[in-house]
């Protein structure tokens, strides 16, 4: 494997702790064995910078699922106000369309009270001819012109 292959692998935020290391290595300065707790450290340090990362992006998801929630339970309160406003709308309906039922009986009802009427005033009509020529009748016959 080639040096630039390898420090390609290394993160970025490492590479400079890389480098020294490699250098002093390199240079038979420090055996390399003497970097392996080193390089276990670091990559304990990496994985419990991970894992920070992961519990806050965790908390962040809960939250924003708590506010959903808090949301879906504000909207189910919103429906079942509306729900009663609907319910309250249907029942003044019901009682506007009786109120209106029961006023059409009683149009109804005056219409056929009012040609009952018309039908007996046109009785009384006639019989008012009928008498007034009985009258008329009996005037010239008792007048003695």
């Amino acid at each position: 494997m080639r040096i630039r292959d390898i420090i390609k692998k290394v993160p970025a935020k490492r590479l400079p702790i890389f480098i020294l290391v490699f250098c002093a290595v390199a240079a038979g300065v420090v055996h390399p064995g003497s970097f392996a707790s080193v390089s276990v450290a670091s990559s304990v340090s990496e994985l419990q910078d991970q894992q920070k990362e992961t519990l806050e992006q965790i908390g962040s998801i809960e939250d924003k699922r708590d506010d959903a929630q808090d949301d879906l339970e504000e909207l189910d309160e919103e429906a079942k106000r509306i729900d009663e406003s609907l319910s309250g709308i249907k029942t003044q309906m019901s009682k506007i369309d009786a109120k209106i039922s029961a006023a059409n009986t009683d149009i109804e009802t005056t219409e056929k009270n009012i040609s009952d009427i018309e039908a007996r005033i046109d009785e009384v009509q006639k019989l008012q001819k009928l008498l007034l020529k009985k009258l008329k009748k009996m005037l010239k016959e008792k007048s003695p012109n």
